[in-house]
């Protein structure tokens, strides 16, 4: 339940199959619940990898700690807090990719979004 801020804009994607080309044995896997994910996907060269940007200041918290994979893979769960009321994104975790609909006027949408950070050896 620890409260965190995401220090950085950070590139996701809500698509697991894009997100599978950028694992390897030493990664960590972050797989959030956002709020006010940006879709960049029209404005990308790559379209296809759904593109989400998590703004630099994101408040999130830590709804479960890394799970360890046999392989090295870790996973940790995070959810946004949203500023206005203080609620949390309610859990939609049993979808396991979301596809939304590319709309140049819309500003903000609700995102299960991943974000990898690989360890170099």
């Amino acid at each position: 339940g620890k409260e965190l801020i995401w220090w950085s804009v950070s590139s996701c994607s809500p698509s697991v199959d894009v997100i599978k080309t950028f694992l390897d044995n030493n990664s960590t896997l972050f797989m959030i619940e956002a709020l006010k994910g940006k879709d960049i996907s029209s404005y990308t060269s790559f379209p296809d990898e759904q593109e989400v940007l998590l703004g630099l200041g994101t408040r999130l918290r830590v709804e479960s700690n890394a799970l360890d994979h046999p392989g090295g893979l870790h996973v940790i769960h995070l959810i946004e807090i949203n500023d206005n009321s203080g609620e949390e994104l309610s859990s939609a975790m049993a979808q396991t990719h979301i596809e939304p609909p590319i709309d140049i006027k819309k500003k903000s949408s609700k995102y299960q979004i991943y974000f990898i950070l690989n360890k170099r050896s």
